[in-house]
């Protein structure tokens, strides 16, 4: 009876063994459209992988983490890649069909074309601002915008930067790290004491007592260039702009590896600027801020030669209402230093929502925002993006949020009211339920929470918007009968 007992479980084991291996032949695999029986291989662990590198397909790795096995999400940490293992067909051609800009007003798009078109002669640049909610963070879409303008048109660098950001990391068009001390307010923070400037976002330097030099306010910042996404390869200036700053406050900084410059800076409540220069031309340059009291720094420009600029200006969460908090005398000063011949307006993602809504406080909220800028910007064109299509549980599917097609209206109606051109990205995507066939393409466009998009989809809409703003200046320059 012992020796019966020491041999029971290693019958059960051969006996589980031959019963799993009988399971895995089986022809078990099936689809009927509403059900999928996928067939198991219960023994793929034992024997290892030896399948085609067909049926091994799976989603990209992400390329914010290579081999993570993760889509990115807007520039972030993607959504966990639950049905990588998933072969996938594309779902959609690859290209979309031009949808041209609507146009208002027949000029609206005027100040910006006639500006590409006198660029060379004037040899000035041509900027553009580009506002958005976490769409475009980590220079999501503005990025491949940007190169497509400065291909066609010339122009180099990434243009305007925030002293410090947590999507650093993630932005692959240049190189960032900073001091983690910094202090930052957003437009969208409840207790706004200081001025916010033209991206929305205010940073101050930390302070803190110091042996033998008192009180101290001095954080750091550096940016590095050469990324083989980014043509400018080389730095050799930096712009900084500041306001508020006390007697005796300077910027020491440090280009490659050449000895630290120092920089005095000018008191005074007016937004100013401090141009660095590198020379000979850096790949990085370190600045760091020192002052006997906080003052605000709004950012940074990386230009380089004559061209377009295009500034991404990101704050997650917001609708785009909220910039109306940013002062008339602020959007004035900045102006006066930065000359934006275009700002385009990009929002709506974070106000859509399943259940039903009233969003007449939306279109008032963003009229008020358009010509609060216009007021500020008499010379400059303005664009105004729909949101994007965005999918929710809809019992076994995903379907576009019931509101969206109401926020797309609303926000055509909001650019009719002010005069301003629109764009509509909800239909450059394919309208209804576009963001499931944007998830379901392979590679993927979009990512697994069906509101923020893949590097390529993020590319795929930048080169639609292109193309729609270049099929508008080719009708200006018929115009001009050339």
């Amino acid at each position: 009876m012992q020796r019966l007992g020491q041999l029971r479980p290693a019958a059960l084991i051969l006996l589980s063994v031959f019963f799993l291996g009988l399971i895995s032949s089986l022809p078990l695999e099936s689809n009927s459209g509403f059900l999928h029986i996928k067939k198991i291989d219960l023994l793929s662990a034992l024997r290892g992988n030896s399948a085609s590198p067909q049926s091994r397909q799976s989603l990209p790795a992400s390329p914010l983490h290579p081999g993570a096995g993760t889509l990115p999400v807007g520039g972030k940490e993607g959504m966990p890649a639950e049905n990588a293992g998933a072969p996938k067909e594309s779902v959609l051609p690859a290209e979309d069909p031009l949808l041209p800009i609507e146009l208002f007003k027949e000029d609206a798009l005027d100040p910006f074309f006639r500006s590409l078109h006198e660029m060379n002669q004037r040899g000035e640049s041509v900027r553009i601002a580009y506002y958005g909610d976490s769409i475009i963070e980590g220079d999501m879409v503005t990025k491949d915008l940007r190169l497509n303008l400065q291909k066609r048109f010339g122009g180099r660098g990434v243009g305007y930067l925030p002293m410090a950001s947590d999507l650093a990391q993630f932005r692959n068009s240049v190189g960032h790290s900073y001091s983690p001390d910094w202090k930052v307010i957003s437009l969208l923070d409840t207790d706004r004491r200081a001025p916010l400037g033209i991206a929305g976002l205010v940073f101050a330097p930390a302070c803190r007592e110091s042996p033998g030099e008192g009180r101290l306010c001095t954080s750091w910042t550096e940016y590095r260039v050469g990324k083989p996404a980014e043509p400018q390869d080389s730095i050799q200036s930096l712009r900084i702009f500041y306001s508020h700053a006390p007697p005796s406050a300077s910027i020491e900084y440090v280009a490659d590896k050449s000895e630290p410059q120092t920089i005095e800076l000018q008191p005074g409540v007016e937004v100013q600027e401090a141009l660095l220069s590198a020379e000979p031309p850096a790949r990085k340059i370190r600045v760091k801020f020192k002052s006997p009291a906080e003052f605000n720094i709004y950012g940074t420009s990386l230009e380089g030669e004559k061209g377009v600029l295009l500034d991404n200006f990101a704050i997650r969460g917001n609708s785009g209402a909220p910039l109306i908090r940013i002062s008339e005398s602020e959007l004035f000063e900045f102006e006066r230093l930065l000359h934006y011949r275009l700002i385009i307006f990009h929002f709506g993602a974070n106000v859509a929502t399943p259940d039903p809504q009233d969003f007449s406080w939306y279109e008032t909220g963003l009229v008020k925002m358009i010509r609060h800028f216009q007021a500020s910007f008499p010379d400059t064109a303005f664009l105004l993006v729909s949101c994007s299509d965005r999918s929710y549980r809809n019992g076994l599917d995903y379907a576009t949020i019931p509101t969206i097609p109401s926020l797309v209206e609303l926000q055509r109606r909001a650019a009719q009211k002010t005069g301003i051109a629109f764009w509509d990205l909800y239909a450059a995507m394919g309208g209804e339920n576009a963001m499931a066939r944007w998830v379901d393409h392979h590679p993927a466009l979009a990512a697994l929470d069906y509101t923020h998009f893949s590097l390529l989809g993020a590319k795929r809409i930048a080169d639609d918007l292109y193309r729609a703003l270049i099929d508008g200046y080719g009708k200006f320059e018929d115009k001009l009968g050339r």
